[in-house]
């Protein structure tokens, strides 16, 4: 099979073959204990967006403020609103709550942004957890955490949080946006939560959005799955958001590196 590359990524490539690894201690306040002395198991994804989030055919959604690769049911509640435009393969809207407009349309959003400089720039950082982690108020150096597993979130998170599995904000979460990093990011699993706000785009690749009471997005919803419902007095308010990829300088990580697979 031949891959294309273009120099960043050949460049990484190289390097992966050069070293043998990346330990990292996950550094910062986590309640769970998986994050010091952690082997990374890292799953490179080579796509068609070179540049962590710089110009690809489907910029375009970024003008959304919900974007679903499926169908799209704001639900039975009055409460809540999409404050802007919406796009996705059909949309149910029966109280109204989408003041923009409502277009219908297949659209790809599973190679939108490219995750490899958000992996390195966390990995870095020491801001790479090996498995289910819980964040009450934390601040991952450089702005930037990836997390191996499924994430619970509570208190004042200041930066991007990245998850290969399930990001859930309980009661009480409040997102503050560093730079132009996106907010939340689920590699394979669904981002939910109630009581809780973010600022900046959150985005689902291959799950949905489940949002419950009174998830209030300052930004834009991306995801690849249905969303069933906006309930509870969830919102959505637009804020365009394309995401801008960390600069982590070329510096090449440390330790031990498992290369487990690609995508193409």
């Amino acid at each position: 099979m031949k891959v294309k590359m273009n120099r960043m990524q050949r460049g990484v490539w190289l390097w992966l073959l050069v070293f043998a690894g990346l330990a990292v201690g996950g550094r910062g306040r986590a309640d769970s204990a998986n994050s010091s002395s952690v082997a990374v198991d890292i799953k490179l994804f080579v796509t068609n967006n070179p540049s962590g989030g710089g110009s690809t055919t489907n910029d375009y959604l970024y003008n959304y403020a919900v974007a679903c690769g499926s169908s799209l049911n704001t639900g039975t509640s009055a409460a809540g609103t999409i404050q802007g435009d919406v796009i996705a393969t059909s949309v149910k809207d029966k109280k109204n709550k989408i003041t923009g407009t409502k277009t219908i349309a297949t659209i790809n959003v599973q190679n939108l942004i490219d995750l490899q400089p958000y992996l390195i720039a966390a990995s870095n950082n020491g801001a790479y957890f090996n498995g289910d982690q819980a964040f009450h108020t934390y601040a991952p150096p450089g702005g930037i955490a990836w997390i191996n597993g499924n994430v619970t979130l509570k208190g004042n998170i200041t930066g991007c949080i990245i998850a290969t599995g399930n990001i859930f904000a309980n009661g009480g979460y409040t997102q503050i946006k560093v730079g132009n990093y996106p907010a939340l990011i689920s590699q394979n699993g669904t981002v939910g939560g109630n009581n809780s706000t973010a600022h900046g785009l959150v985005y689902a690749r291959m799950g949905s959005l489940d949002l419950g009471g009174n998830f209030t997005i300052t930004g834009s919803a991306i995801c690849n799955a249905a969303i069933s419902s906006f309930s509870g007095g969830s919102s959505v308010i637009y804020e365009y958001c394309k995401p801008v990829p960390p600069n982590y300088g070329g510096n090449q990580p440390s330790g031990n590196l498992k290369l487990t697979g690609w995508q193409k």
